[in-house]
């Protein structure tokens, strides 16, 4: 199984190249997204829950990969960011939750994943005002409040957790550009890797 650890800001356009770029790979693919795993909140945690690493449930991450390896499938968490906790198995969700084992896994993530795993980094580098417009969209649609949280919370966590991960990745990818070329520029990265694409 190929994988393919795409990295950047909240925003950044992570989850729409990813699914980009599984649509696109001959064959299936699979897209995880690590923000479907996190912990369920604690009275302890403070508003900038949702972007820190340890925030992530990571042996269940871990867990997941090893089974999609063994060519099972598996459900990722149906997680309530309103609530900040994980609700019960929901047949109308599951479809959506769904991930089949393939020869492409695409993980999108604010982080690397904290243990041993062969795979290609990419990051997404997307300017600050590209970012916040991007949540300022996904508010209208969620009904949530993320904005709020931008210059404060999560502007500052991405400063000084994932934006130093950017030099440690194989390849930064300009999220300034259109998604199709962003597509086309990781296609023929990753085929140069792995001798063509699919």
């Amino acid at each position: 199984m190929n994988v393919v650890q795409l990295i950047g800001g909240s925003g950044a356009g992570k989850t729409a190249l990813s699914v980009q770029l599984a649509d696109l790979w001959p064959g299936r693919a699979t897209h995880m997204r690590t923000n479907r795993y996190l912990r369920d909140r604690r009275p302890s945690d403070g508003a900038d829950f949702i972007v820190l690493p340890e925030s992530i449930d990571w042996p269940l991450v871990s867990l997941h990969i090893e089974a999609l390896r063994r060519g099972e499938r598996v459900i990722m968490p149906d997680y309530d960011w309103q609530i900040g906790r994980r609700l019960p198995p929901r047949p109308t969700q599951t479809s959506n939750l769904s991930l089949d084992p393939t020869n492409l896994l695409v993980i999108d993530s604010l982080f690397f994943i904290p243990f041993e795993i062969e795979s290609v980094k990419l990051f997404l580098d997307t300017p600050w005002d590209k970012r916040r417009q991007h949540i300022t969209q996904r508010d209208a649609e969620l009904d949530g409040n993320f904005i709020a949280h931008f210059d404060t919370i999560t502007e500052p966590s991405y400063r000084k957790y994932t934006e130093p991960l950017r030099e440690h990745c194989d390849l930064v990818l300009d999220g300034a550009l259109s998604f199709e070329r962003l597509s086309t520029q990781t296609q023929i990265y990753l085929g140069s890797i792995w001798g063509g694409w699919g």
